[in-house]
């Protein structure tokens, strides 16, 4: 969600996948009755670093709480209950996939102070190839998109209620 910055993904005569939407269209968000949005994904950075502040912008004038960032942790109350969503992804600006001690230690504080606990992730590999979630890590055009399977039991080791992934572009499994 923002209406500036460039992108530097594209090349001339290349097939790109460079993606932003227009501040106004977060009132969509709202309408639809978006609480929690995580913004840890390969294309919260295709238009720089001032661009991904605009969307953190946009998101708190709005009133949704966001993670991804680094560090960042939504928290919301609805209904009594206090419900924290924590955003990953790989990456060095972001909540990172790959990074399971720090991860694990999110997620526990987290759980201290809130009722609920999601975790959110972008990972995997990519395409019809990618419609198991293997064992060990995963990688695509050489970014090594996380050990899921690792991830997510040390994520829900640590406190968390539910465990979103997202990502390769196909329907994988689910884990109950």
């Amino acid at each position: 969600l923002c209406d500036s910055g460039e992108t530097k993904k594209c090349k001339p005569g290349q097939n790109c996948y460079a993606f932003r939407s227009p501040t106004r269209y977060g009132k969509y968000l709202v309408d639809a009755g978006v609480d929690l949005a995580s913004v840890a994904n390969n294309h919260s950075g295709d238009f720089g670093d001032a661009c991904r502040r605009e969307t953190e912008s946009t998101l708190d004038k709005l009133g949704i709480a966001w993670s991804g960032r680094m560090g960042t942790v939504a928290s919301v109350e609805k209904n009594g209950l206090k419900i924290a969503m924590i955003g990953f992804h790989t990456g060095e600006a972001v909540n990172s996939v790959n990074d399971h001690a720090t991860a694990r230690a999110l997620v526990k504080k987290a759980a201290s102070s809130h009722d609920i606990v999601i975790v959110s992730f972008h990972g995997g590999a990519e395409g019809s190839i990618a419609t198991r979630v293997p064992v060990g890590e995963e990688e695509f055009y050489g970014e090594n998109r996380g050990d899921l399977r690792t991830f997510t039991h040390a994520v829900v080791d640590a406190g968390a209620d539910l465990v979103i992934g997202h990502g390769p572009h196909v329907l994988r499994g689910a884990e109950i």
